[in-house]
C-alpha cells in the first residue's frame, strides 16, 4: 500500500515539475524574444504605398497593414488567419446579391393596412363558394325583423324617459338642502372675511411703508456691499488658486523630486533606445520648381545633418516640382527591457512619497469646505 502511495506521489511530482519547466520557457520566451518590426514605403508618380509588418515569437504571431489605395490589417498564427478587416471597411451594399436595378417591393404593415382607404363601391366582390353559409335571407323574414327592432327600441325610450325622471326628482331634492347648508357656510365665511380683512387692514396701517423709508442712498449703499461680497470671494478663490500653484513649485523645485525625475528620464531613455530602428535606408528626390527654394532647403538639411547618415540618401532637383521618395525601417522591441524599467519606476519610493504630498493639498481643502 505505501510502495502504491509513494508511485502516486512520484508522478503527481513529475507531472508538477513538468507543468511548472513549460510555464517557466514560456515565461522566458515571452520576456526575452524580440518583438520585431518593419516600416516600408514609397512615394511616386503612382501615389503613395506603405505596409507594416510585426513579429513575434520567431514568426509564429504575425501582424500586417498595407496600405495602397486603401488599408488591410491583418493577423496570423502560424498558417492560419485570424483576424482580417479592410480599413476604411467596405460600405454596406444596397441590397441581397441579383437585386441589382430591381425595384424594391413595398411591404405594407398593419398599421398602414389600417389607415388604407377602403375598395371603391361598385367593383364586384368575389364570389362565395358554393356550399357556405352567406344564403340571402327571405324578404318576408326581413320585415317582421324590423318590427321587432321598433318594438325593441320603443320600450327602451319609455324606461330610459322613466328613469330620468326619477334621477332629477332626487336632484333636486340634494340641491334643495345643499343650497340651505351653502347659505349657511357662505354667512359664516363673509364674516370671517370681513373680521380678517379688518385685522390685515388694522396690520397694515401699523406697520410703515418699507418701499418709502428706504431711500435711493439706502439702495446704493446694498449694491455696494452686494459688490463687496463677490470680490472678497474672487480674490479667496485666486488666493487659494495661487497658494496651491506655489505649493506645487516648492514641491517640483526639491531635490527629491529632482532625482526622481532624472531616474524617470533614465529609465525612458532606455526604453526608447531598446526600440530604436536597428535598420534604416531612405532614397529622396526632392524639387520645389524654383532652384534658390530647393537650395534653401537642401542647405538646411545638410545644416542639420553635417554627417551623411548611413542608408539615407537625399538628392534635390532644381529643375521640375517633384517629390520621390523610397523607404525601409526595421529594428526590434525587447519585452524584458519594458518590464524592468517600468516595474523600477513604478516601485521607486520615491513615487509614493511624492503623491502623497500632492494629495494632501487637497485633502485640506475639501476639510476646509466642510468645516
Amino acid at each position: 500500500m505505501l510502495t502504491i502511495v509513494l508511485r502516486i506521489l512520484s508522478i503527481l511530482g513529475i507531472l508538477i515539475g513538468v507543468l511548472f519547466l513549460i510555464t517557466v520557457a514560456l515565461l522566458l520566451l515571452v520576456l526575452f524574444v524580440p518583438v520585431t518590426y518593419r516600416l516600408s514605403g514609397a512615394k511616386g508618380e503612382e501615389g503613395f504605398r506603405i505596409s507594416a509588418k510585426v513579429k513575434w515569437l520567431l514568426g509564429l504571431v504575425r501582424f500586417r497593414y498595407d496600405y495602397s489605395e486603401r488599408g488591410e490589417l491583418t493577423a496570423k498564427i502560424l498558417f492560419f488567419t485570424v483576424f482580417r478587416a479592410k480599413i476604411p471597411p467596405d460600405k454596406a451594399a444596397d441590397g441581397p446579391e441579383g437585386t441589382a436595378g430591381k425595384a424594391p417591393r413595398k411591404i405594407m404593415t398593419a398599421v398602414q393596412k389600417k389607415k388604407a382607404p377602403p375598395a371603391p363601391e361598385g367593383k364586384k366582390t368575389k364570389a362565395s363558394p358554393k356550399g357556405a353559409g352567406s344564403k340571402t335571407a327571405p324578404p318576408e323574414t326581413v320585415g317582421t325583423e324590423r318590427k321587432i327592432s321598433a318594438e325593441e327600441s320603443a320600450s327602451k325610450t319609455e324606461k330610459t324617459a322613466a328613469e330620468e325622471t326619477e334621477k332629477s326628482d332626487a336632484q333636486e331634492a340634494a340641491s334643495g338642502t345643499g343650497n340651505a347648508a351653502a347659505k349657511e357656510a357662505g354667512k359664516s365665511d363673509a364674516q370671517e372675511a370681513a373680521s380678517g380683512t379688518g385685522n390685515a387692514a388694522a396690520e397694515e396701517a401699523g406697520k410703515p411703508d418699507t418701499e418709502d423709508s428706504v431711500s435711493g442712498f439706502g439702495k446704493i449703499l446694498q449694491k455696494f456691499e452686494k459688490i463687496k461680497y463677490t470680490i472678497h470671494n474672487i480674490y479667496d478663490k485666486i488666493k487659494e488658486i495661487w497658494d496651491n500653484i506655489s505649493y506645487y513649485m516648492e514641491l517640483l523645485q526639491e531635490e527629491e523630486t529632482r532625482q526622481f525625475f532624472s531616474h524617470i528620464r533614465l529609465r525612458a531613455g532606455m526604453i526608447l533606445k531598446s526600440m530604436r530602428p536597428r535598420h534604416i535606408r531612405a532614397d529622396i528626390l526632392f524639387g520645389t520648381g524654383s532652384p534658390d527654394t530647393t537650395g534653401y532647403l537642401y542647405g538646411v538639411y545638410c545644416m542639420l545633418s553635417p554627417v551623411p547618415k548611413v542608408g539615407v540618401s537625399v538628392v534635390p532637383d532644381f529643375e521640375k516640382a517633384v517629390l520621390e521618395a523610397d523607404f525601409d525601417i526595421s529594428g526590434h522591441i525587447t519585452i524584458w527591457v519594458l518590464a524592468v524599467n517600468t516595474c523600477r519606476i513604478a516601485l521607486d519610493k520615491r513615487l509614493r512619497r511624492l503623491i502623497r504630498r500632492a494629495v494632501s493639498p487637497a485633502k485640506k481643502a475639501a476639510h476646509k469646505k466642510a468645516a
